[in-house]
């Protein structure tokens, strides 16, 4: 008998506040696991050995009132200080990298998994996991609308925004990756509905290609 095929993984692409986890919980709740980098961010963020790391090397200035890390802050910090931005890279992203691979083994060997979903900010300009994506969900945006949804629900000024997406690819060089291309520029259910008529017309996730490079030993 042979040996079940491999969940296949989705790597989520988008600008800020375009939708990518509207569409991850779309996919977890039909049977995908997400790996969210933002959420591991947290968790390391909560820890006291990386709250000490973080302040010796950024400051003060990065803490709550209660003595925790400000993410407001903390992006205030380094979105405007590119050598502040590549110290703060160089304690997360080893760890975080580190979690996401261990996360993205386990689930891999787990036959029963719909599909593994990757939703990770900078997937595609320094996170070697794109290597691991068969395929790519493209969350298309207007500008406009990304700038509002920015604004009212993450409590960024456009300034802001503007900082932040300076480091990222910008948003039509990631569309064209894409294997899929979904327009979030409505309601919610607009969205759903094409990924609904996505799903049917691909038959399942099990019928996703599975073309990306085995996984390195070490990220």
């Amino acid at each position: 008998m042979s040996s079940p095929v491999r969940p296949a993984v989705i790597g989520i692409l988008g600008g800020i506040a375009a939708g990518k986890s509207t569409v991850a919980e779309f996919l977890r709740a039909r049977g995908c696991k997400i790996l969210d980098a933002d959420q591991i961010v947290q968790d390391f963020l909560e820890q006291p050995t990386v709250i000490d790391e973080l302040v010796a090397r950024l400051g003060k200035e990065i803490l709550s009132r209660d003595g925790g890390i400000s993410r407001q802050a903390l992006a205030g910090q380094v979105f405007r200080h590119k050598d502040l931005l590549e110290a703060l890279e160089g304690i997360l992203h080893p760890k975080v990298r580190a979690e996401l691979f261990a996360g993205l083994r386990r689930l891999l060997g787990e036959p029963s998994v719909a599909a593994v979903v990757l939703d990770v900010p900078l997937l595609l300009e320094k996170s070697p996991l794109r290597a691991a994506c068969d395929y790519f969900i493209f969350v298309d945006c207007p500008a406009e609308t990304r700038k509002e949804r920015a604004r009212t629900l993450r409590g960024l000024s456009a300034q802001e925004l503007e900082q932040r997406e300076a480091h990222q690819m910008p948003p039509e060089e990631k569309r064209k990756v894409a294997d899929l291309v979904v327009h979030n520029d409505g309601e919610p259910s607009k969205l759903t509905r094409q990924l609904e008529r996505w799903l049917e017309r691909i038959g399942g996730f099990q019928n996703l290609p599975r073309r990306a490079l085995p996984l390195p030993e070490q990220p």
